[in-house]
């Protein structure tokens, strides 16, 4: 539930997601964020988009609540080619093969339905 100006709790849409999606913030709209894994419940995990030296970058996965979502954008999600690339670059370290195998097996997650 997100509060509305008004103090009355505001219900949300459930949305349907998918690994790769791009969505914006509810609390900041300018930031935008993409989903590493789909998760289950009412939680999934999401990383946010930011540039580094000119280049996309990801940071690190952090959990993502419905209230959180404000709109899911309508770009072609994103490849876990281009995920794993993202995180390379703000890493500036070798990626992790535990973190790579962790990111593919989420790749292959079905869609579902976030809840309200």
């Amino acid at each position: 539930m997100v509060e509305q100006s008004n103090g009355e709790p505001e219900k949300l849409s459930p949305v349907t997601i998918h690994f790769g999606d791009v969505f914006t913030r509810r609390q900041d709209p300018s930031q935008r964020y993409v989903i590493v894994d789909v998760g289950s419940g009412d939680t999934c995990h999401s990383s946010r988009i930011i540039e580094v030296e000119g280049v996309e970058a990801i940071g690190f996965f952090g959990t993502t609540f419905r209230g959180h979502i404000g709109n899911i954008n309508p770009e072609k999600p994103w490849s876990l080619e281009r995920i794993i690339k993202a995180r390379r670059v703000h890493s500036k370290y070798k990626f992790l093969k535990m973190e790579e195998d962790m990111l593919r097996s989420a790749s292959e997650q079905e869609p579902r339905l976030f809840p309200s």
